[in-house]
């Protein structure tokens, strides 16, 4: 799938999905939400879907606070780990 890089939730091939709204246990999160991946695939017939989870090394490495969003978004970034959750 090409993703579209909206530069909200979708960037550099890097999607984040988002199911919490900073209400009840998620108070940390935000009120934003993404429940869906938005891009183009080629014509065909498809019977599966695979995914890899995680950001790619050089991404997930990177300062937080000068990423492009989404992975400015410090909430999902472990300060102990040096990269992202």
């Amino acid at each position: 799938m090409a993703l579209d890089q909206d530069g909200v939730w979708q960037v550099a091939d890097v999607a984040q999905l988002d199911f919490e709204d900073a209400t009840g246990t998620c108070v940390n999160g935000t009120p934003d939400m993404n429940n869906s991946l938005r891009g183009t695939v080629p014509a065909g017939e498809y019977t599966g879907l695979d995914f890899d989870i995680g950001v790619p090394f050089d991404l997930n490495h990177g300062d937080p606070t000068l990423a492009a969003s989404p992975l400015n978004l410090t909430a999902m970034f472990w300060n102990w780990q040096g990269a992202y959750a």
